[in-house]
């Protein structure tokens, strides 16, 4: 599974039964379940990064887009090119 779909990325949505108050709580204190063994430790890492607490921790818009275009341009030339089975 390619990191960035929406399955690689479900995880990332609240829990249903979570209260909005838990759910303020848990963003403010940076508390969220651990993704799932199939995303790929760049994008974890990315997630992590993103989720920190404090906004001067958190990458840039610049930083975010220079981490994910360079895989996102392979995926497209693998597919361009039929080596990825992957939908589009």
């Amino acid at each position: 599974m390619e990191a960035g779909t929406p399955a690689a990325t479900a995880a990332l949505t609240p829990q249903e039964h979570q209260s909005l108050y838990v759910l303020g709580k848990n963003i403010t204190s940076c508390t969220y379940d651990p993704l799932p063994s199939h995303v790929s430790p760049h994008l974890r890492d990315l997630v992590t990064a993103m989720l920190q607490p404090a906004p001067s921790s958190r990458p840039t818009i610049g930083q975010v887009s220079g981490l994910l275009l360079p895989p996102l341009r392979q995926l497209q030339s693998r597919r361009d090119r039929g080596v990825c089975a992957c939908a589009p």
